[in-house]
């Protein structure tokens, strides 16, 4: 049973999109005993791009793509878009087995989308009076939670 590379000697090279991959059948090793996660139609790709890997739902690179990070550090970066659920720290984590509201998942789609800012959802934007003027409105902020070079 081979799984992701978890140790480097010296210095740790970065994880970029770039990062090489395997997408290939393997067994994990979790706390509850092996874990062989399988990806669609049991179709792997070799040796792929970790931007690939993610873009094309692969699951067996993702997940040891998950590994390399490390699952503390998955749930960290997954809390600054929005993400408030509790996220165990399990290996099938890295492919959305936690469960999440629609309001945060769309709250954390909206940040990536927005280049890294999160602004909070808010159900009343303003209310009217009968001529239409403005009665009351909310302020909006939103706030960096992402920095801009982690998303490109």
């Amino acid at each position: 049973m081979r799984g992701p590379r978890l140790y480097y000697s010296g210095r740790r090279p970065p994880l970029t999109a770039a990062t090489l991959l395997r997408d290939e059948p393997d067994t994990f090793q979790t706390s509850l005993g092996p874990w062989a996660p399988k990806n669609f139609e049991n179709s792997y790709a070799g040796q792929v791009t970790a931007a690939r890997a993610i873009a094309r739902s692969l699951n067996i690179a993702t997940v040891r793509l998950s590994q390399m990070v490390g699952l503390p550090k998955v749930i960290e970066m997954a809390r600054k878009p929005g993400i408030e659920s509790r996220l165990r720290q399990v290996a099938s984590l890295a492919l959305g087995t936690s469960e999440l509201s629609v309001l945060e998942l769309t709250t954390a789609y909206a940040t990536l989308a927005n280049g890294g800012v999160r602004v909070p959802p808010i159900a009343v934007k303003a209310v009217l009076d009968r001529g239409g003027n403005v009665r009351w409105s909310t302020r909006r902020e939103g706030r960096r939670v992402i920095a801009r070079r982690r998303l490109t």
